[in-house]
């Protein structure tokens, strides 16, 4: 599955990436730069795991985070806020 986080929301996203994955410092994540791609293989090398396990991670993580991903970010923008009313 190919995508990339929405641009504006990055600071968001590098939020929650460092919570899941600690072991990635700002400096990978400046090197991640919204791009899914260098997500994985940032996951694969600083958290020793195989290139298939990173990408399960990385889409199990993206499946919890879909309003920080550009393809649906634009699908979901009309029901966000409407749990809330």
């Amino acid at each position: 599955m190919e995508w990339d986080f929405e641009k504006n929301q990055w600071p968001e996203a590098r939020n929650r990436i460092k919570s899941e994955w600690r072991e990635l410092s700002d400096g990978h994540l400046d090197e991640i730069d919204a791009r899914r791609e260098m997500l994985v293989v940032m996951v694969e090398r600083h958290c020793t795991v195989n290139v298939a396990t990173a990408n399960e991670q990385v889409d199990d993580w993206a499946s919890r985070n879909r309003d920080l991903i550009a393809e649906t970010a634009e699908q979901i923008k009309p029901y966000v806020g409407i749990a809330r009313q």
